[in-house]
């Protein structure tokens, strides 16, 4: 019985001693012809920070050995070479997997820079600050550039290979010498600010698999005059084109869903439309469009914020059927705007300073029989003259309001808003078939249908018409 305890110890021994030699690998660092190393495996390294900063030209090689070991080199740890100012220029190995965070940040006079074809993934920030840093290839082999990445750099033009899957936030801010950028279709997002003060930046390319821009994306991107939007975009988030001042032509596409508050505020271009999808305009929309002459909104619109169209160049405004209510200051400060047309019966819900009514002349126009309601109404009064006139209401037959359910359709998908959690949707195509059966998520469901035609929609079996 000893024996056999004495073995089943001396076991147990020989497991730890094992499991302690395995791991003993992540303890080791050690220089190579003055590279810093450390191992992350049995058989890999990775090139970390040194007491000494990098100066020069570094060649990093394949492999190291050390003690009659080889180790392949396949990372640049997190801050391995931050601030080190004296740096001209590093070659990566064709082993190289990934550049850590800040990895090169601050190098200032780093000018050149070719990613190895094994690589993954650049970290975030790795090359911040390099303000030197004008050309850099980037090979198919990576998959994510990390938040700002780039951010800083005198980059002109760089090319992202189709491998590239993920792109962070402030990738390419700062690059005040960057002048195009084409998107490859692996990309599904515009990531905020990754161009925010690209002061130099007239070209961006944008492919259909784009849904969303974010925030602040082209923050301050004074040079862009152009820009095509694809049929994918779902969202434009908040701030995204601010201060854009010479944006002059951009087109708004109906796939658009929900456009941020202060997303084209100071922008430059004097006409645009809002896609029939959109429910709100949501708070400085279109502030400090000085330009803006002309905009057309759809009539899904049901509230429009504060400051949308503070100091604007509007002449006159069409406000749609179904708005509830129009924020502070949404008008103010609109100097040239003498008319308005507001197709509500019922006045929507206004304040003492949505509008300027400096304009002596400013004249609001109400459908027939409401005249008396805006007379006696706290803040629509103000106006100098309201007059009733027939206004027609557009027929939509791509959309439908009625009480507080709002369904849109787009290609074969059908949006429907206003509903509650736990409501019952179901949809029959035209011959009575039930073609789809749900329980409501929320206030808005979208429902992707394999076919155009027409279709009746129920929601808590009240039935709507519509056509894909």
């Amino acid at each position: 019985m000893k024996k056999r305890k004495k073995n089943i110890l001396s076991k147990l021994l020989v497991i730890a001693s094992t499991l302690i030699s395995s791991n003993a690998f992540s303890q080791q660092t050690f220089t190579v012809d003055s590279i810093a190393y450390k191992t992350i495996s049995s058989n890999s390294v990775t090139v970390i920070k040194k007491r000494d900063k990098y100066i020069g030209d570094i060649i990093i090689p394949d492999s190291v050995i050390h003690e009659n070991k080889t180790f392949s080199v396949r990372q640049i740890a997190d801050s391995a070479f931050y601030s080190c100012e004296s740096l001209t220029n590093v070659t990566l190995p064709t082993t190289m997997l990934e550049i850590g965070e800040e990895a090169f940040g601050n190098c200032n006079k780093l000018t050149k820079m070719i990613i190895p074809d094994a690589l993954r993934k650049i970290g975030n920030y790795a090359f911040a600050g390099c303000y030197s840093l004008r050309e850099v290839s980037i090979s198919n082999s990576v998959n994510e550039i990390g938040h700002g990445a780039f951010l800083n750099c005198d980059i002109r033009n760089i090319n992202i290979p189709n491998s590239v899957t993920k792109i962070g936030r402030n990738a390419f801010s700062s690059c005040t010498y960057l002048t195009e950028l084409t998107f490859p279709d692996s990309i599904t997002e515009i990531p905020g600010y990754i161009f925010e003060e690209c002061v130099a930046l007239n070209k961006v390319t944008i492919p259909n698999s784009i849904t969303y821009i974010g925030e602040e994306a082209f923050y301050s991107c004074t040079n862009l005059t152009s820009l095509t939007l694809p049929n994918s975009i779902v969202e434009i988030d908040s701030r995204a084109f601010l201060s854009c001042s010479n944006l002059t032509d951009i087109n708004l596409p109906n796939s658009i869903v929900r456009i941020g508050s202060y997303a084209f505020h100071g922008v430059g271009f004097s006409e645009i439309v809002i896609p029939h999808l959109v429910t709100e305009i949501e708070d400085g929309l279109f502030w400090m469009c000085t330009n803006l002459k002309k905009i057309t909104l759809p009539d899904s619109i049901t509230k429009i914020g504060e400051r949308t169209f503070y100091n604007c160049g509007l002449n006159e405004i069409t406000i749609p059927s179904y708005v509830k209510e129009i924020g502070k200051d949404a008008f103010d400060c609109c100097d040239s705007l003498t008319k308005v047309i507001c197709k509500c019966v019922t006045p929507p819900i206004i304040y003492d300073c949505t509008f300027d009514h400096s304009n002596e002349s400013d004249t609001l126009f109400v459908p027939i029989g409401s005249k008396t309601i805006y007379e006696n109404d706290e803040y629509w009064k103000k106006f100098t003259h309201i007059i009733e006139i027939g206004i027609e209401e557009e027929t939509d037959f791509h959309s439908i309001i009625a009480d507080s359910i709002k369904i849109y359709q787009y290609e074969k998908t059908l949006y429907i808003h206003g509903t509650k959690f736990g409501d019952t949707i179901k949809i029959y195509n035209i011959n009575g078939t039930l073609v789809h059966n749900q329980i409501s998520e929320g206030d808005v469901n979208n429902i992707h249908l394999k076919r155009k035609g027409i279709y009746i929609v129920e929601v808590n079996e009240k039935p709507f018409k519509i056509a894909l």
